[in-house]
C-alpha cells in the first residue's frame, strides 16, 4: 500500500504516490516529491518478499543440481553459483534500502485510491490484497502457491490410481 514518504533529497515530507503499475508478478508505485520534483519507483514489500522467495528457490534448486551425486562440482560451477547468489542478494536487498531512505510520514486517502485503478493485469486484485498483508505474506505466498499446485496434483493422482485402475 502506498503512503506519503519523506524525500531523501530535500528532507521534505511531501513524497506523494502518483501511480501504480502492474509488472510481471508485482506492482510498482511511482512517487514524486512536491518540493524538489524527485521521482521514485518503489516495489511494495510483498513484491520484494515474492522476489526473495522465488530467487532463493531457484538458487536452491541450482545448488541441489550441482551438489547432487557422488562427485564434487568444479570451481567454475561453484564460482558461478556463488556469484549468482551474491548478485541476487545485492539486487534483493537494494530494493529494501529505499524503504530506509524514504520513510513513511503518514497514510493518505490518495494512496488508498491508487490500489483501485483499473488495469488489465490478471493478478491485479490478488496482488493488491497481498500487498496489504506485507513482507511476510510475500515471502510465504510462493510457497503456498506451490503447495496448492502439489496438493491438486496429489488429489488428481489419488483419484486416478484409486478409482480408475
Amino acid at each position: 500500500m502506498a503512503e506519503i514518504r519523506k524525500c531523501a533529497n530535500c528532507e521534505a515530507p511531501e513524497m506523494m504516490p502518483v501511480s501504480r503499475e502492474m509488472q510481471i508478478y508485482h506492482s510498482v508505485y511511482r512517487y514524486k516529491c512536491q518540493s524538489c520534483g524527485e521521482d521514485l519507483e518503489m516495489v511494495p514489500l510483498a513484491g520484494v518478499g515474492i522476489e526473495m522467495t522465488v530467487g532463493a528457490l531457484a538458487l536452491g534448486f541450482w545448488g541441489m543440481i550441482l551438489f547432487h551425486g557422488a562427485g564434487s562440482p568444479g570451481w567454475l560451477a561453484l564460482g558461478l553459483l556463488s556469484g549468482a547468489s551474491l548478485l541476487y542478494a545485492f539486487l534483493a536487498f537494494s530494493k529494501l534500502v529505499t524503504y530506509w531512505r524514504y520513510p513513511v510520514v503518514a497514510s493518505a486517502t490518495v494512496a488508498a485510491e491508487l490500489t483501485h485503478l483499473p488495469t488489465k493485469h490478471i493478478g491485479d486484485r490478488l496482488m493488491a490484497g497481498l500487498e496489504k498483508l506485507g513482507f511476510l505474506a510475500g515471502l510465504l505466498a510462493p510457497l503456498l502457491f506451490i503447495g496448492v499446485i502439489l496438493g491438486i496434483a496429489f488429489l488428481i493422482g489419488y483419484v486416478n490410481f484409486t478409482y480408475f485402475e
